[in-house]
């Protein structure tokens, strides 16, 4: 097989938009299919290579092999060895330990099954995924694993019906691509059999070229082949976006441009003269290098809040340079045996993938030892689970215990989510001492008071959610309270009053209307107290104060108490907005966050009960014991105090 430049410059094609759509760029909004392209191209290709050795009586396949893993495995090798380090000093230890699971999926050839079971490609996700371009590396060398079987034996036992076999095989796959596509839409993307007719559509290429005589066709057809092929392509780089249900259909669009491409870009033709300019050309022998390294360095650089404006340039020249660099000292060495012989490659490859997969999990385990020191007392235990505060998604009956009785103390229903529960104990402490009765009655992923749903789709909306709080608001009329309190992850679960778009998984349009409007009615009849909401991290506040502590692990006493840079976007406006609706409505609020923060700065430890100092939450929002205790003495316990109009017994502790 003879080298076509102009295939190079078709991988130009396929790389600047892939680098593009994941700068955020958008312009290029379906910058991803330019992987449709690689996959072609990478078909089209590697069987012209396999079909000229068996017309040759060459063909090797411990050779093939060989080839492959020179071509994939060394680069693979190094940026993992670099990603390593970098990703263990910048990406909290949670993050830190999926990145370890990615990068060991990605030497297993299993990143698209990795990637599939933690969420959709275009799913916005609380984390970082610095490996999230190797499942395409995944799917194209599975594929080559039995390719080169199949094709020689069909090669030499039925020669004449190759071309058809490849043709059917890939309108085969393509329908099963379809029917993935429709039948499970957000792992379709990252499917193996959803996306090997593109490689084999590349492949078919080679087989039906090579009986059509291609070569001889008219040059006027090929022009406008190719050119309709790169209007259709580029629109779809500016059309296509996330909202797309993909690969399905919509993948014909890349994948038979490019085929008409490669088919149409022959000597003679102004579209060779397009894709063997040097430029392209330059770029499409970096592809590979490119698209490895782009992705670690963009996350890299978003991570240090170093990808805004002027600096994406920089990014984007670092991926240039990192690439420049690859290609001439680690791909083009490790490509020619002249170079590095089949038993020393064979050695440094063993050595390597041992010594990266042993990096990578030694330094997760010392990110989750980081973790594990910080991780302050849970409350888990005191918290009544799957009695006063549900928790299995099959249980939506309270327990007797706690239903309100006819004490003669003042009683005090709380109810809510799990921030509810995560308060209960330190407040149940305080009750027994102020003398007062305390029960809970609250329920994990369920949105709080609504007693009836609209048709949606959220997780917390459900049936059995409008059951349990129909249970609260039956307990609440027949036993009169003297106060309900009421604590809820309303940050989200309001899609943060108006302020964000709603996730559809966790909440409905329209439900902090339908809120506000419940609570309205029950203030009406019952003193409500609404607990403002807690504070919210942008991700687990052990994690991040972890990142912080570094790998000296600096004691929390030398970090800083007070912190903004780590909570949730949002939180300060919102937590006004909150007050002001749920006064208006009838129900007295108290601010967690005025009454524990300070200047817009949250308290991420605090002196716990035996004088230690621990973290306010073990995870992003819901509270630790110190974080309880201080957040019920600052500011729960005086406000039942002001609402019972009197000094409870416990206002002396």
């Amino acid at each position: 097989m003879h080298y076509r430049a102009e295939v190079d410059g078709l991988r130009a094609l396929a790389v600047i938009p892939v680098v593009l759509f994941h700068a955020g760029i958008a312009s290029f909004s379906g910058g991803f299919i330019g992987v449709d392209i690689f996959f072609v191209i990478s078909g089209y290709l590697i069987t012209a290579k396999i079909y000229s050795d068996l017309e040759r009586g060459t063909f090797d396949l411990w050779d093939f092999y060989e080839r492959r893993a020179r071509r994939i495995l060394p680069l693979l090798i190094v940026v993992l060895a670099v990603s390593i380090p970098v990703f263990h000093l910048i990406l909290v230890p949670s993050d830190y330990s999926r990145f370890v699971r990615s990068a060991i999926s990605s030497l297993q050839l299993t990143s698209d099954i990795f990637f599939r079971q933690s969420g959709g490609y275009f799913d916005a996700v609380d984390h970082p995924r610095p490996l999230l371009h190797t499942w395409s590396l995944s799917i194209e060398e599975k594929y080559y694993i039995a390719f080169p079987l199949i094709f020689a034996l069909v090669f030499r036992k039925h020669r004449s019906q190759l071309a058809r076999t490849m043709l059917a095989a890939a309108a085969i796959f393509f329908a099963v691509s379809i029917f993935f596509t429709v039948t499970k839409p957000t792992g379709a993307y990252y499917m193996f059999f959803a996306r090997i007719w593109e490689i084999l559509a590349g492949a078919a290429i080679v087989v039906v070229g090579a009986d059509a005589r291609f070569s001889a066709s008219c040059r006027m057809l090929k022009e406008l082949a190719g050119w309709m092929s790169i209007a259709a392509i580029s629109v779809a780089f500016w059309a296509y976006d996330e909202h797309l249900v993909y690969p399905g259909m919509y993948a014909l669009v890349p994948v038979l441009g490019t085929c008409a491409l490669i088919v149409s870009a022959t000597p003679g033709t102004s579209l060779h003269a397009l894709f063997t300019w040097r430029p392209l050309v330059f770029i499409g022998m970096l592809s590979y290098s490119i698209y490895m390294w782009h992705q670690p360095v963009i996350v890299a650089a978003e991570e240090r809040g170093l990808f805004d404006g002027w600096a994406q340039i920089a990014v984007l020249l670092v991926i240039l340079a990192l690439s420049v660099a690859s290609w001439a000292f680690v791909e083009q060495p490790f490509r020619r045996k002249s170079s590095v012989g089949r038993k020393p490659f064979f050695v440094a490859s063993v050595f390597s993938l041992v010594a990266v997969v042993s990096a990578a999990k030694y330094t997760g385990s010392l990110s989750e030892e980081r973790v594990a020191g910080l991780m302050p007392r849970e409350t888990t235990e005191l918290q009544m689970g799957d009695k006063c505060f549900l928790l299995d998604a099959k249980n939506s009956v309270f327990s007797e215990t706690c239903r309100l009785t006819t004490d003669t103390r003042p009683r005090v229903l709380l109810v809510g989510d799990s921030h509810s529960a995560s308060i209960f104990p330190a407040l149940k402490s305080y009750a027994d001492k102020a003398g007062f009765e305390l029960k809970l009655m609250s329920a994990a992923y369920c949105l709080p008071l609504a007693t009836a749903f609209p048709e949606n789709r959220s997780e917390t909306a459900t049936p059995r959610c409008a059951e349990i709080n129909r249970q609260i608001i039956t307990e609440i009329e027949a036993k009169k309270p003297d106060l309900v309190v009421l604590a809820a992850y309303m940050f989200q679960w309001s899609a943060k009053a108006g302020v964000a778009q709603v996730d559809e998984r966790w909440t409905y349009e329209g439900y902090y209307h339908d809120f506000l409007m419940s609570l309205a009615d029950l203030a009406r009849s019952t003193p409500v107290l609404v607990i403002g909401q807690l504070p919210i991290w942008k991700k687990s506040l052990p994690d991040l104060v972890a990142l912080d502590a570094g790998v000296r692990n600096i004691p929390l006493s030398d970090l800083t108490q007070y912190d903004s840079a780590g909570l949730a976007s949002g939180l300060l406006p919102f937590d006004a907005t909150y007050r002001r609706d749920v006064t208006n409505g009838g129900a007295r609020y108290v601010s967690v966050i005025d009454g524990i923060c300070r200047s817009g700065k949250c308290p991420r430890y605090t002196k716990a009960s035996d004088g230690k100092l621990e973290l306010t939450t073990f995870d992003y929002g819901h509270l630790s014991e110190a974080g309880g205790d201080l957040t019920v003495s600052a500011v729960i316990a005086p406000a039942i105090q002001e609402t019972f109009n009197v000094k409870l017994t416990a206002s002396e502790d």
